[in-house]
């Protein structure tokens, strides 16, 4: 009885696994697909220019403002950063302080 549960279990775990697999390759087959468009068509901005404009939406707006927020995005993120190597840096002084401390580090 224990080897036939046994026996169950593993044909579970094959078929389950077998499953997976056949699904990731599916996905993946797809997401190629999906990515073969987008560079035949020029790349992801030629692909959104074309559905802006096939639905009567200016392009030059979206590009202008996309530069701007491009420039925003990135002042932003060198800003955190910035202040996330600050923090870091304050949060090691104070570990190394409070080991001095303790007498741990000389």
């Amino acid at each position: 009885m224990f080897r036939e549960h046994v026996t169950l279990i593993e044909e579970a775990v094959l078929e389950g696994s077998k499953r997976g697999v056949d699904f990731f390759l599916e996905t993946l087959n797809q997401d190629m697909q999906v990515e073969e468009i987008i560079e035949e068509s020029g790349g992801i901005d030629e692909a959104m220019k074309q559905l802006y404009t096939e639905n009567g939406y200016e392009i030059t707006e979206l590009e202008e403002d996309s530069e701007v927020l491009n420039e925003d995005a990135k002042k932003e993120t060198d800003e955190a950063l910035n202040e996330n190597e600050e923090s870091i840096d304050k949060k090691l002084d104070d570990i190394l302080e409070n080991l001095k401390e303790e007498g741990l580090v000389d």
